[in-house]
């Protein structure tokens, strides 16, 4: 999953799209403890496997952005780096159920509703 540092960002895709202008939009947020983010460079004993089932529990990685010559990949990471590009990885038995519905973020996860335009 992906995630922002940047309330801005996470508002506009909550109210981005006009053919939901009759819905509420929301966007969740997380505060998501030290011990739980990975910096790159920083070691983790599952990061480095391939399979998904050697995830255990939640982890948040903040990546390290790359300035590469290829104006497509150059273009995706300006991308990410305005967006505030963050991202989770959890095992596939925790990633099927909500995290607000998971034991490990009930104390550390907010849903925001924003009122459809149809509404106010």
């Amino acid at each position: 999953m992906d995630w922002t540092l940047s309330a801005e960002v996470g508002l506009y895709f909550a109210v981005d799209d006009p053919k939901f202008d009759d819905q509420d939009g929301q966007y969740w947020v997380i505060y998501v403890p030290q011990e739980k983010i990975l910096i790159d460079g920083k070691p983790y004993k599952g990061y480095n496997k391939s399979a998904v089932e050697a995830i255990e529990g939640t982890i948040f990685i903040n990546p390290s952005f790359y300035q590469m010559g290829d104006d497509k990949q150059a273009l995706g990471e300006v991308r990410r780096a305005r967006q505030h590009g963050k991202f989770s990885m959890q095992s596939y038995e925790n990633c099927i159920v909500g995290m607000d519905q998971q034991e490990e973020f009930h104390r550390i996860i907010s849903n925001i509703r924003v009122s459809s335009l149809k509404s106010t």
